[in-house]
C-alpha cells in the first residue's frame, strides 16, 4: 500500500553515516532504527471575531465626541491586545506540550 499524506502512520527509517578518516580508512557507523514519534498539534485558538468597521456615511461629520470611527478604532486596539493575548496563552500551551 502506498504513502498516503495525512496518514497518522509512523514512518520510520534507517540511516547510514559513511566517515571517511585519513590513516583509519573509512568508518560506517550504522545508527539504530528511529521511529518517528507523531507529535500532537493543539488546534488553533479561536479568536473573537473583528469589529467592523463603520461605512463613511456612518459618520454624521458633526465632530462628535463618539464619533463611530473613534468608537472602531478603541474597539480594534481592545480586540488587538485580546488576540495578542489569546495567541500568547496559546503559544504557552505549545510550548509546554512539546515539553512533555
Amino acid at each position: 500500500m502506498g504513502h498516503r499524506y495525512g496518514s497518522s502512520r509512523l514512518c520510520s527509517f534507517s540511516l547510514i553515516v559513511v566517515i571517511a578518516v585519513p590513516q583509519r580508512g573509512v568508518q560506517a557507523l550504522n545508527y539504530a532504527r528511529m521511529d518517528a514519534v507523531p507529535t500532537q498539534t493543539l488546534p488553533a485558538p479561536e479568536l473573537p471575531p473583528q469589529p467592523e468597521r463603520p461605512l463613511a456615511n456612518d459618520c454624521c461629520g458633526g465632530g462628535c465626541a463618539d464619533c463611530v470611527f473613534t468608537l472602531y478604532l478603541r474597539d480594534m486596539k481592545i480586540w488587538n491586545k485580546e488576540v495578542k493575548e489569546i495567541q500568547r496563552l496559546h503559544a504557552e500551551k505549545v510550548a509546554a506540550s512539546q515539553q512533555t
